[in-house]
């Protein structure tokens, strides 16, 4: 039993870290290229372009929280596995 919850506990973990990564590099180029356009005082297009990409994160914030949600039952279940109240 411990084993799976390990390795649940793995995949979980896993698939978040590499979710939050990717994100974190495309906010990184996002915020990059909106601030480049409100330097040029293209304000419409900046307003814009963050609003696409708010669109464009959604399933991968999605992903994160169903990662996160994962680990919180893996929590749950290690904390009953471990038989303290």
């Amino acid at each position: 039993m411990m084993r799976d919850l390990f390795d649940q506990l793995n995949s979980s973990d896993g698939g978040m870290i590499y979710g939050v990564s990717k994100v974190g590099e495309w906010l990184t180029e996002e915020a990059s290229a909106t601030l480049n356009l409100v330097d040029a005082a293209n304000y419409d297009e900046a307003n814009n372009r963050n609003k696409a990409a708010c669109l464009k994160v959604l399933p991968s914030r999605q992903a994160i929280s169903k990662a996160m949600s994962s680990l919180r039952q893996l929590q749950a279940k290690f904390i009953e596995a471990s038989g303290v109240p």
